[in-house]
């Protein structure tokens, strides 16, 4: 935990601009840690996805992840999906955290290169992409009052492109 921290800290600088409202965000793959099936953020391309960092010590994740499954069921696949990000040293620790916190949506473990692509200031941080596949707004830390707000973004950005 405190080697990944550390980590985070170190890569900050060398990615400052890597993941910055307005910009394309860095590439995103890896496998599915709960059906193992492969992870590309580009293959979401026209979706609104949320894009969230988070880690098994992380008090705010714990209630950030079952609120975010929540607004996942609000929409269909076609229009919004959720990646999450865990940046755990040990892989184990995602997977005993997962196994309190059912969700549905993809999990990556994060050898460290996502973080480095990324480089998000807290946990848990999270990347609203819209469908041009543009970082729209960036959430760091989480309170559950967070997710109102983040509705109704997300229903922005879906209802932006229905209009006439």
């Amino acid at each position: 935990m405190i080697f990944r921290a550390l980590l985070l800290c170190w890569c900050l600088p060398l990615a400052a601009n890597a993941a910055n409202v307005g910009q394309t965000p860095p590439a995103l793959t890896g496998m599915d840690l709960q059906s193992g099936q492969a992870v590309d953020l580009e293959a979401l391309h026209g979706r609104v996805v949320l894009v969230d960092f988070w880690a098994s010590w992380c008090a705010p994740c714990l209630k950030s992840l079952p609120l975010y499954q929540t607004l996942r069921e609000e929409w269909p696949r076609a229009d919004f999906e959720i990646l999450a990000v865990n940046v755990d040293e040990d892989v184990a620790d995602a997977r005993d955290f997962l196994s309190r916190v059912q969700v549905e949506f993809p999990i990556v473990h994060d050898d460290g290169r996502l973080a480095s692509a990324w480089a998000p200031p807290a946990m848990p941080s999270a990347y609203l992409i819209d469908r041009d596949g543009r970082i729209h707004s960036r959430h760091l830390g989480f309170r559950p009052g967070d997710i109102d707000g983040l509705r109704n973004e997300v229903r922005h950005l879906i209802e932006a492109r229905d209009a006439p």
